[in-house]
């Protein structure tokens, strides 16, 4: 059965960043191209990237991307990476409370649930290029690295607790990796393709 992947996210879905190789999305669809000739393809990707988004973004969007991607006789896969715009200080207090991204993280998984020839996979956070200090992003906003990695377990737990395939990231990027300290450069987003690649062939 052809597969049809979408990849729903944020900004690192997007792609911000990268310069050659357009991100790890367009590098899972130059892959796909590479090894299947155009008249026969059996894997489809479609990169929905929203910079900023949280998941309650995603959550709001993924009826109509659904609608708009899904296919009935194709095995659809989505791969959503989101939340760490959810842990972003705003004004000293995070964008989106932690039980809202589980709240938002379970309504995700139970859409899809309700889809045949369809699963849904995680991709963990990506963390910070440094973990020791905080990263201001503009002047009332910034990162913190230990809520970032609350944020990743929780979305791992509950993975575990819904039997949801889960990918981490967070310990698979170095400082060398990220091109502004958030967002990854192209080594980044190609040890990040590395990683869905394998899960996709395993």
């Amino acid at each position: 059965m052809k597969t049809n992947y979408l990849i729903i996210g944020d900004s690192i879905v997007y792609g911000v960043g990268a310069t050659d190789n357009g991100g790890f999305s367009n590098l899972l669809k130059s892959n796909f191209l590479k090894s299947e000739s155009s008249n026969e393809t059996e894997n489809y990707v479609h990169c929905i990237g929203f910079p900023g988004a949280t998941s309650k973004d995603v959550l709001d969007k993924m009826p109509t991307i659904l609608n708009l991607y899904y296919s009935l006789n194709t095995k659809n896969v989505l791969i959503v990476l989101v939340g760490i715009n959810d842990t972003q200080f705003f004004k000293e207090k995070v964008k989106v409370q932690l039980a809202e991204f589980k709240n938002n993280i379970t309504k995700m998984i139970d859409i899809v649930k309700q889809k045949d020839n369809c699963k849904i996979v995680f991709l963990g956070l990506t963390g910070l290029m440094d973990k020791s200090q905080l990263l201001l992003w503009k002047t009332d906003k910034f990162y913190n690295y230990e809520e970032i990695d609350k944020y990743d377990n929780t979305l791992k737990n509950i993975c575990d607790d819904e039997k949801v395939d889960y990918i981490p990231l967070k310990n698979i990027l170095t400082e060398d990796d990220y091109i502004d300290g958030l967002h990854p450069n192209d080594r980044g987003y190609l040890k990040i393709f590395d990683e869905v690649w394998n899960y996709i062939n395993n």
